[in-house]
């Protein structure tokens, strides 16, 4: 069509296209299109063809030794400059942890403000959506209604029998893995029961096909981006969507006089941590290889980027995850097999680190065996520290 029109105009020649198909990157057709098109309407006569010519190096065009400012005359890099503001956050937060009363008061205060977390205000509508029975439990099926066409999907594992103990459990689990429901299962023939929802981002909700371009090993930065833009963190919405799950499950389930326990895997025990704090009162935390702590990543440059939906912009300058689980005593918490900032296996000493202060306090209450840092491997030994946890 805009090749009519320009012939209607008498100028045809004016309006010309070339295309070739390549991934990001400039092809021999396009660069001679390029060519011929500049040398014709800048009357500039000759070959158009592209020709292999010795380009200069690089290094010609280096005003100073390196080609970086950044290595060439001392200067720091971004992340040198969040190290050393992250230190003296962290030096605060030393200071604050010395009054602990004041600093647990604090800590559930600004984990509210700091995250975006708003309350649960959504009234769910519980959607059975099926059953099926197996060997020594059940398996149930919700969907639960919001406002605003939105939905959260939850999984329930009842025991066969009568079960006075119910757990919340939070892992990134594929629907189509039987192995990701091994520890659900198990524990539901224990006798408990055992809700596994789907976070907004993850399991059955997410990730979604919307990657934009900051998405790096599977991970989308632009929605932590909007995160601190909108004021919302992802562990806010999480911590919401628990909240309204229990709010809306009491409705089909019995939970008066029950304890309730939760478990995480991975990096969830950020989310479950928040939902502890700041809108569920649980009698007993899991923290299955666990992120260990905020500081880990903004310290080192390197760091797991699956991390990263899971931290709260601005959170050390009022808490940690530790102080979170400082919040929770003097209620049962346990650490198997925490994880670094690298997702490996965290040393003891850099556990000791950033969680001894909480093992302090529990001692302090009397309630040492309530705090546990536990290691083992395989299933055996995460069988035995579920078995430990869950003792009466």
């Amino acid at each position: 069509e805009v090749k009519n029109a320009y012939k209607v105009m008498g100028k045809g020649d004016n309006f010309s296209m070339a295309e070739d198909d390549d991934i990001h990157t400039s092809t021999r057709k396009n660069r001679e299109a390029m060519y011929a098109f500049f040398q014709k309407h800048l009357d500039n006569p000759g070959s158009p063809a592209d020709e292999d010519v010795e380009v200069f190096k690089k290094e010609e065009l280096y005003s100073t030794p390196t080609g970086q400012l950044s290595t060439s005359v001392g200067s720091k890099f971004l992340f040198d400059i969040s190290r050393e503001l992250a230190k003296a956050d962290l030096t605060a937060l030393e200071a604050s942890r010395k009054k602990v009363e004041a600093h647990i008061s604090n800590v559930k205060r600004e984990a509210k403000r700091i995250s975006g977390y708003e309350g649960v205000t959504a009234d769910g509508k519980p959607v059975f959506s099926g059953r099926y029975v197996f060997e020594g439990y059940l398996m149930e099926k919700y969907l639960i209604e919001l406002p605003q066409d939105r939905v959260l999907q939850l999984l329930l594992f009842r025991p066969k029998g009568m079960s006075d103990r119910v757990a919340l459990f939070l892992d990134d689990i594929d629907p189509e893995s039987e192995e990701g429901f091994q520890l659900p299962v198990m524990m539901a023939k224990q006798g408990l029961t055992v809700m596994v929802p789907s976070l907004p981002g993850f399991g059955e909700l997410g990730p979604g096909y919307l990657r934009g371009d900051a998405y790096i090993d599977n991970t989308s930065y632009n929605q932590w981006f909007t995160g601190i833009v909108t004021d919302k963190s992802t562990m806010a919405i999480h911590a919401e969507a628990i909240g309204t799950i229990m709010k809306t499950m009491a409705k089909v389930m019995d939970l008066d006089g029950k304890k309730l326990f939760g478990v995480s895997r991975g990096a969830f025990n950020s989310g479950l941590l928040h939902a502890a704090v700041m809108a569920l009162d649980f009698d007993g935390l899991l923290l299955i290889e666990p992120m260990t702590s905020y500081a880990g990543i903004v310290m080192n440059h390197e760091y797991l980027p699956y991390f990263v939906p899971f931290t709260v912009a601005g959170a050390l300058k009022a808490y940690d995850l530790p102080d979170l689980a400082l919040a929770c005593a003097p209620h049962k918490v346990m650490l198997y097999n925490p994880q670094d900032h690298l997702g490996r296996p965290a040393p003891e000493n850099l556990t000791d680190r950033y969680w001894g202060f909480v093992r302090d306090y529990y001692q302090s209450m009397k309630k040492g065996h309530n705090f546990m840092i536990v290691s083992g491997k395989g299933d055996g030994g995460l069988a035995d520290a579920v078995n430990k946890f869950f003792e009466k």
